[in-house]
C-alpha cells in the first residue's frame, strides 16, 4: 500500500519525469518499432496490429496519428508501473486490447485525441485508465475491472467522453479531479469498493444513461461540479445515490433511484438546484435531503417507500434575510416512514399539486414564510396532514384535499397563517369531515343556489378558519351569473359609454364563453363576448368591479330610455339561471358635458364635477356622482371638468 501511495504521489507530481522500466517496446516518432522482434507489426507506420502476447514489458507511445489493434492478444505487466504508456502525443486509438497487471493500465500525459476502446484492462494496482492534462480522450466500449485505486481517472482534462464501459470491482469506478466538459455516458459501475463516480472541482459534467448499482460508496458523488443528471439507474449502493455538494445549477431529471442504503438524493450547500421526474424509492434513508440549497426545485417525482422523509428542504439562513425559496410541485409523495414534504427555514415558495399518502405527516414546515400551498392530496397520513412550527407565518392554504388523516392539523403558539382560503369563488380546502351543507350560494352565502362551497366555515381552531370549504359532490360544471349589479348613471353624455357596477361570476368548474347582452325599452343597442376561467369572477372586457361601458354613440338624445335590462346568456348545461338577469332604471342619453340632465353645458354642470372632484367608487356618497365621472376613467377629475370646459355654452342658449 505505501508503494502504490508513493507511485501515486510521483504520478501526480508532473513536474517529475516518468520512470521507465528495462523491458519497454517503443512505437518510436518516426513510427519504427524497438525492439524490431516485437509482437507488433505495421505496414503503413500508421495502424500498429499485435500479432501476439507482450508480457513484462510496458508500451511507450511516441508517435501520433496512429491506431493500435490488439487482435485480441494481451500486454501483462507482472508488476511494471505502465501498460501503455502516452506523453505529448495527439490522435492514437487504442483498441482491442488485453491489459493487465500494470500499476497504471494505460497512462495518457499533456495528449490530446487518445481514443481508448474495446479493451479489458484488469488488475492494475492503481488506476486502468489514468489521464492528466490532456484533452478529447474518449474511453468507450471497455472494461475496466479489479484495479487498486480506480478504474478511470482523470486530472486536470478536458472533453473527456466515457460511454458504454463496463467499470466494476475496482477501489472507485470513475474519478475526476479539476477537470472540464466530461460526459459520462451509458456506462455500468458497479461491484466498486469506493464511489460508482467521483467528481471532485470540476465543470460542466453530464452523466446520462448510466447503471450504477451495489457500490460500497455512494453511486454519484460530487463536490463543486456543475452537472446534468439524467436517465441514470442507481440502485443497491452502501451509501447515497446521489450525493452533491458545494454545487450550481445541477440538473437532476429522469433518474431511477432506489435501494440504496444511504439517502436517495442528497444535495447540500448548492443553489439552483433543478430536479424533475425522477424516481426515489425503499432507499435506507430520507428520499430527497437537500441542505442550504436555495432556488431549488422538486418536481414530478415518483418518492415512495423511503425510511425517513420523502422529501427533506432544510436551510439556515440568517434571521431575517432568508435564502431563498424552494419548490415542491406535483410529486407522488407516498409510504415513508417520515414526513411527505419536511421544509424548514424558506421564504417565499409553492408546494402545490403533490400527491401525500400513507406518511406519517403529510406536510411540515418550519420557520416556513410566504408560502403558497395549493393543490395537495393528503390522504391516510398516519398523525397528521399539515403541521406548522417556530413562526411559520403568512402562508396561504387552498384548493387541498384532507382525506381521512388521523389529524388534519397541528399549529404551535409561534405561528400563524395568511389564509386557509383564496378568495370567493375559488374558494378553500376540502376536508372529508366536514359536516356544513352546501344549499346557498355567493361570497356571504346568502343567494339561494349550490357552489360547490359550504354555507359555514370549517373551524380548525379559533384562530384559524377556512371560510369556504369545498365540498365537491355539489360543485356545479357550469353556472353563471351576476353578482350585485347596479346601474351607475342616469344621465350618460353621448359618445360616451353607459356604465354598470358588479360582478360576472363562473361558479362551475369549467372555463366558459359567454355572451352578455343590454337592452334598453325592449330593444338589444349592445352586446359583449368574453372568457371565463372557471371558479372566477370578473371576465376580460367586463370588468363589473371597474366599469363596464355600453355603445351609447347610436341611441337618441333626450329619450328617457327605461327597463334597462343585461342578459347574460345561459351556457351550455347550466340549469341554475334566475341570476342571469339584471333589470335596472331609467337614463337618458344628452350633450357631452351635460351632467345633471339639464341639456345644455354650464356653470351648473362645472359646479357638479367640481363638487365631486377627486372622488371615485367608494367615496362618501356626499361627493361621488358617477354622472360626474364623464369618461369613465374612475375618478370625477381635471379630465371631466375639461371636458366640460370644452363643450360651455352648448347648446346655445
Amino acid at each position: 500500500m505505501l508503494a502504490l501511495l508513493v507511485m501515486s504521489t510521483l504520478a501526480l507530481a508532473y513536474d517529475i519525469q516518468l520512470v521507465r522500466a528495462d523491458g519497454v517496446v517503443t512505437i518510436k516518432s518516426d513510427g519504427y518499432i524497438d525492439p524490431s522482434t516485437a509482437n507488433i507489426t505495421t505496414l503503413d507506420n500508421t495502424t500498429y496490429t499485435f500479432i501476439g502476447n507482450i508480457i513484462g514489458e510496458l508500451i511507450d507511445v511516441e508517435r501520433g496519428n496512429i491506431v493500435i489493434d490488439g487482435n485480441g492478444y494481451t500486454v501483462q505487466g507482472n508488476g511494471l508501473p505502465y501498460g501503455f504508456m502516452l506523453n505529448q502525443v495527439n490522435n492514437v486509438t487504442i483498441k482491442n486490447m488485453n491489459i493487465a497487471n500494470f500499476i497504471f493500465g494505460i497512462y495518457i500525459q499533456n495528449s490530446s485525441r487518445t481514443f481508448v476502446t474495446e479493451d479489458n484492462i484488469t488488475y492494475c494496482g492503481g488506476y486502468g485508465v489514468y489521464e492528466s492534462y490532456s484533452n478529447f480522450s474518449t474511453i468507450s466500449t471497455s472494461n475496466v475491472t479489479s484495479c487498486g485505486y480506480a478504474g478511470i481517472f482523470s486530472y486536470l482534462s478536458n472533453y473527456t467522453v466515457l460511454s458504454d464501459n463496463n467499470v466494476s470491482n475496482n477501489k472507485d469506478g470513475i474519478k475526476m479531479w479539476d477537470s472540464l466538459d466530461i460526459a459520462i455516458n451509458g456506462n455500468t459501475i458497479s461491484g466498486n469498493d469506493g464511489a460508482g463516480i467521483y467528481m471532485w472541482d470540476s465543470l460542466d459534467i453530464a452523466i446520462n444513461g448510466n447503471t450504477i448499482s451495489g457500490n460500497d460508496g455512494a453511486g454519484i458523488s460530487i463536490e463543486g461540479s456543475y452537472n446534468a443528471i439524467n436517465g441514470n439507474t442507481i440502485s443497491g449502493n452502501n451509501g447515497t445515490g446521489i450525493s452533491i455538494g458545494g454545487s450550481l445549477s445541477d440538473v437532476i431529471d429522469d433518474n431511477t433511484v432506489i435501494g440504496n442504503l444511504g439517502v436517495g438524493i442528497s444535495i447540500y450547500g448548492s443553489p439552483n438546484e433543478k430536479m424533475n421526474h425522477n424516481t426515489v424509492n425503499n432507499n435506507n434513508n430520507t428520499g430527497i435531503w437537500l441542505y442550504n440549497c436555495s432556488d431549488a426545485l422538486v418536481n414530478g417525482s415518483s418518492i415512495s417507500g423511503n425510511n425517513g422523509d420523502g422529501i427533506h428542504l432544510a436551510s439556515l439562513g440568517p434571521v431575517p434575510m432568508r435564502p431563498g425559496l424552494a419548490n415542491v410541485t406535483d410529486n407522488q409523495i407516498s409510504y415513508n416512514t417520515g414526513n411527505g414534504i419536511y421544509m424548514y427555514d424558506f421564504h417565499g415558495g409553492r408546494v402545490q399539486g403533490n400527491q401525500l399518502e400513507n406518511n406519517t405527516n403529510g406536510i411540515v414546515i418550519t420557520g416556513v414564510i410566504d408560502y403558497i400551498l395549493t393543490n395537495n392530496y393528503l390522504v391516510n397520513q398516519s398523525s397528521y396532514g399539515i403541521q406548522m412550527f417556530t413562526y411559520s407565518r403568512d402562508n396561504t392554504i387552498y384548493h387541498n384535499d384532507f382525506v381521512n388523516n388521523k389529524n388534519l392539523v397541528e399549529i404551535d403558539g409561534s405561528s400563524s397563517v395568511r389564509s386557509w382560503n383564496d378568495s370567493y369563488p375559488s374558494g378553500g380546502n376540502y376536508w372529508s369531515d366536514y359536516t356544513g351543507n352546501d344549499t346557498k350560494k355567493g361570497p356571504n352565502q346568502n343567494i339561494n343556489g349550490q357552489d360547490g362551497i359550504g354555507d359555514t366555515p370549517y373551524v380548525i381552531d379559533v384562530n384559524n378558519h377556512d371560510n369556504y370549504p369545498l365540498s365537491p359532490s355539489t360543485q356545479p360544471s357550469h353556472d353563471i351569473g351576476l353578482l350585485n349589479p347596479e346601474q351607475w348613471k342616469t344621465f350618460v353624455c353621448q359618445g360616451f359609454p353607459l356604465c354598470t357596477y358588479g360582478s360576472i361570476i363562473n361558479y362551475g368548474n369549467n372555463d366558459e364563453n359567454a355572451s352578455i347582452i343590454a337592452y334598453a325599452n325592449g330593444v338589444q343597442f349592445d352586446s359583449k363576448n368574453f372568457t371565463l376561467q372557471a371558479r372566477t369572477w370578473n371576465a376580460t372586457g367586463f370588468d363589473f368591479t371597474s366599469r363596464f361601458g355600453w355603445n351609447t354613440t347610436s341611441l337618441v338624445k333626450y329619450v328617457n330610455y327605461s327597463s334597462l335590462i343585461f342578459c347574460l346568456c345561459p351556457v351550455a348545461g347550466e340549469t341554475e339561471t334566475a341570476d342571469n338577469n339584471f333589470t335596472g332604471g331609467w337614463f337618458e342619453v344628452t350633450i357631452a358635458g351635460d351632467v345633471n340632465g339639464d341639456r345644455k353645458v354650464d356653470g351648473k354642470d362645472l359646479g357638479w364635477v367640481a363638487w365631486c372632484f377627486g372622488s371615485y367608487p367608494g367615496s362618501p356618497t356626499i361627493y361621488w356622482n358617477p354622472n360626474c365621472d364623464i369618461n369613465n376613467d374612475g375618478h370625477a377629475d381635471g379630465k371631466d371638468l375639461g371636458i366640460v370646459a370644452e363643450h360651455f355654452g352648448e347648446p346655445p342658449p
